[in-house]
């Protein structure tokens, strides 16, 4: 497994310090628009009659390149197509033993209070999560709350058995939940905390809780296409000429890369 300086796997236990974004920030975004004011500054030579050099354009390519790659050695796709499901160091993460308390139930109906477990990592993106107990447990619902203040609640089980929720036996395991609503897209976000409804199955005994989540693979980073990009703009660049048709072209070039970057577009000017 590669390296990523934001994921520690442990003996298949996961901390996760940070899963960052796709959006490229800091260095690479720098780098971008450094790269492309320089371009501008080239169209603006040959615009006032001056032969433009385009070696300070090559290395800040060359630059850009660069940052990016560093970015995408530390960064994982949260829009990726693969993922990794992964156990969790339960204590680490959420501060204390996640457990459910014993069950309260009068006449048949059982009573519930919420289980908060808050996340300790503040980049703990995830796809979804599951989880089970060292014993018989009983959920009417589970809420999963983001840092983005959002939140996306799953009650799927709270009318079953009489509005009493869906037992689920000893070390069997609820079904992967998902970090967004059906039919919005598909994207890993920062768990902030996990709210459960339910309670042990067992009288007077607590149960522990272990939790599966689902991450973006960190060996899937992002960027992968824009590397071939940019190695066929790195040999195109350096033997293309700088006239009116090779700078129109490096400006249409940087203008799709910055709208698959989602960063701002700065060259206002062509060369004419």
């Amino acid at each position: 497994m590669k390296h990523k300086t934001l994921v520690l796997l442990i003996l298949g236990s996961v901390l996760l310090p940070g899963l960052a974004q796709l959006r490229p920030t800091g260095e690479p975004e720098r780098s971008f628009t450094k790269l492309q004011w320089r371009l501008r500054d080239l169209i603006l030579e040959f615009n006032q009659g001056r032969p433009p050099s385009a070696a300070l354009l090559h290395e800040d390519l060359d630059n850009f390149y660069r940052a990016l790659a560093e970015a995408s050695d530390s960064r994982v796709d949260r829009r990726g197509a693969n993922s990794l499901e992964v156990p969790v160091k339960n204590t680490a993460l959420f501060g204390k033993r996640p457990t459910l308390p014993s069950e309260v139930k009068n006449e048949g109906v059982w009573s519930f209070v919420p289980v908060v477990l808050e996340a300790r990592a503040r980049h703990l993106y995830i796809y979804g999560l599951r989880f089970e107990a060292s014993r018989t447990m009983r959920i009417k619902q589970v809420a999963l709350t983001f840092r983005d203040g959002s939140e996306v609640v799953h009650d799927r089980w709270s009318d079953l058995n009489d509005g009493n929720g869906k037992v689920f036996e000893r070390h069997v395991s609820t079904p992967m939940l998902p970090a967004w609503y059906p039919g919005a897209p598909r994207e890993a976000r920062a768990i902030d905390r996990v709210t459960i409804l339910g309670s042990a199955q067992d009288g007077n005994f607590e149960a522990t809780l272990a939790f599966f989540f689902e991450i973006p693979d960190p060996n899937d980073p992002p960027f992968r296409e824009l590397f071939g990009q940019l190695e066929s703009l790195r040999e195109d660049w350096a033997t293309r000429s700088m006239d009116q048709q090779g700078l129109n072209r490096c400006r249409q070039e940087l203008s799709r890369l910055a709208d698959e970057l989602g960063v701002p577009f700065c060259i206002d000017i062509s060369a004419r």
